[in-house]
């Protein structure tokens, strides 16, 4: 079960197959599930304690966020449960090493599938690249319960926090609209964070959408952008430059057809190179198949075969991670096309002067095809930048 790190609250053990518990940092989760389960403190009343008291985060920074306060509350790891719970999740293997009069902890495998890739990122204006992440569940049915020590939480205190977040939403303004911008694509220009939607309600009558920095809604003195947007105004002002973007066909077809150049320069084809990493692939397990004949025909120590497939194990990954990286830029080669041909057919719309009855969630669409990337500074310029190009305009009102 070893990763990077251990749940916190937990380290590895000697030989980083099991937990261990460790009492510094557990004591801090026992004292964030009393916060919410007992003293009935809200998310963001426990994130202040904890940083007003120097606690630091799992990270090691001064900063906790609610997220992962959240996460704690709902994770298997922390709740103990009793042997005949465990004994019905697991392996009669593994249940005969379990001890019958102690709890468990359950950790769970394959609870979630994370892929990365490498996406476009021109907010800087360099036509660089940043690391994605996607996090996305795996069924119920797919996941593994491994046995960890006992946290020693009381379940009632465990139960009484999940209970007191069951109900709990992310307050995010959407029955009110859909916000064009999110997803990213709108981003502080003095710190670089994604703009939040904020909704402010002054009457029944009377309601005012903004875009906001994140970082300094959480933290006031995180980050010097004060100021807040007025939604109507800023989605206008960044379709109009998109529009003008858009004007220009031969523009946006060299945009991404440059795109594509890079993604493919370097290689030496997309089938030859492919085919040459499987050939790899298959003379590793060829030689995996060799070390073990000669193991049993007593040619080879024990030993000398645990040193040679651990060798080929490394070569495995090694060879894995380069065909995983291929496949990923064949599909941005393959998804990139696709949205050139589709934003073509946008552009004949600008010519004709047409884009300004789509709707809202189309522009988002059409937003996330040119890799767009919005930065609005304090004094509200704004920097727009796709595929097709880079626009610098300011905006009016509050």
């Amino acid at each position: 079960m070893a990763g990077t790190s251990a749940n916190y609250g937990f380290r590895f053990n000697a030989t980083r197959d099991g937990y261990e518990v460790d009492r510094g940092t557990m004591e801090v989760v026992g004292r964030i599930f009393r916060m919410l389960g007992v003293e009935k403190r809200t998310l963001h009343a426990v994130k202040r304690t904890l940083e007003a008291e120097n606690v630091p985060s799992p990270a090691g920074g001064r900063r906790w966020s609610t997220w992962v306060v959240r996460r704690f509350v709902f994770d298997d790891v922390y709740r103990p449960h009793p042997f005949r719970e465990i004994e019905g999740l697991v392996s009669g293997e593994v249940a005969a090493e379990l001890d019958p009069d102690k709890r468990y902890g359950i950790w769970w495998f394959n609870r979630e599938r994370w892929t990365t890739r490498r996406v476009p990122d021109d907010s800087a204006g360099s036509g660089g690249y940043r690391r994605s992440i996607r996090v996305v569940p795996s069924p119920r049915e797919g996941w593994v319960a491994v046995p960890v020590p006992d946290s020693g939480l009381s379940p009632e205190v465990v139960e009484a926090a999940r209970e007191a977040l069951r109900d709990n939403r992310w307050n995010t303004g959407g029955a009110y609209r859909f916000w064009e911008l999110s997803g990213g694509i709108l981003r502080c220009g003095a710190c670089g964070s994604r703009m939040r939607t904020c909704v402010t309600r002054k009457a029944p009558d009377r309601v005012y959408l903004y875009y906001t920095c994140a970082k300094h809604h959480k933290e006031r003195d995180a980050c010097p952008n004060r100021r807040s947007f007025r939604a109507g105004i800023l989605e206008s002002a960044v379709w109009g430059a998109v529009c003008e973007l858009l004007a220009d066909e031969g523009q946006v077809l060299e945009g991404f057809d440059g795109r594509i150049r890079r993604e493919r320069s370097g290689t030496r084809g997309e089938a030859e190179e492919e085919e040459a990493l499987m050939e790899r692939l298959a003379e590793i397990d060829h030689a995996r198949a060799r070390y073990q004949a000669m193991t049993a025909g007593n040619l080879m120590t024990f030993d000398e075969l645990e040193g040679r497939l651990e060798e080929l194990e490394s070569s495995r990954r090694i060879t894995q991670g380069e065909l995983r990286a291929i496949r990923d830029r064949n599909e941005e080669v393959e998804r990139l096309k696709r949205e050139r041909d589709a934003l073509l057919e946008v552009c004949a719309g600008a010519q004709a002067g047409t884009l300004s009855a789509l709707q809202p969630v189309v522009r988002h669409r059409i937003y996330s095809m040119m890799r767009l990337a919005v930065l609005v500074g304090q004094n509200g310029d704004l920097r727009v930048s796709g595929i097709p190009g880079t626009v610098i305009l300011g905006i009016d009102g509050p």
